[in-house]
């Protein structure tokens, strides 16, 4: 009777996030509860916003900084992004509209978190580097989030063959807030 009560106590968690509606506040794993009674898991009267995967635009685009003199514009930037949410470890990833390019992944936890990708070795043109890149990720209302990206290129050397003219550290950032439209 003790085991069976165990499971049932297992159980019921999982039964409940499952059944989670859209007027429930759940956090981005799934998990629906009264996030006023457990301070250590947000603080209290926290709105949970939801985080579905997909193809998500921009709608705003700030605080462009190209150190890197890539060109970078509202328009170069303002193109749709893909998101995944595994809700089975709370971890957003945030990739190009067709995924070749990781902008960051990383835990969500009350509806923010740090996104980051690399160190990895990358090729544009003649030159090789190494990229670093870290986001401050914000959801600010069901699907709806805002996202502070940051890149740092370094260790340039010529790609084989090539070569390239840049030899010193640079660092782009831009913020973005995006939303997946309504289907």
């Amino acid at each position: 009777m003790k085991t069976l009560m165990k499971l049932f106590a297992l159980a019921v968690p999982v039964l409940f996030a499952a059944a989670c509606g859209g007027d429930t506040a759940c956090s981005l794993a799934g998990t629906c509860m009264d996030m006023g009674t457990d301070p250590t898991i947000c603080p209290p009267n926290t709105t949970l916003f939801r985080l579905q995967n997909g193809l998500y635009n921009t709608t705003a685009v700030s605080g462009i900084q190209d150190g890197c003199n890539l060109g970078l514009t509202m328009t170069s930037l303002s193109s749709q992004r893909n998101v995944v949410n595994d809700t089975m470890t709370a971890t957003a990833t945030i990739t190009s509209q067709d995924n070749s390019t990781i902008l960051g992944a990383g835990p969500v936890k009350c509806n923010a978190g740090v996104l980051t990708y690399g160190p990895t070795t990358l090729e544009t043109g003649a030159c090789r580097y190494e990229s670093t890149r870290s986001s401050n990720f914000t959801l600010t209302a069901d699907n709806t989030f805002t996202l502070q990206y940051t890149e740092t290129r370094s260790k340039f050397m010529s790609v084989p063959g090539m070569n390239c003219t840049i030899v010193a550290p640079c660092n782009i950032a831009f913020t973005l807030t995006m939303n997946k439209p309504v289907q």
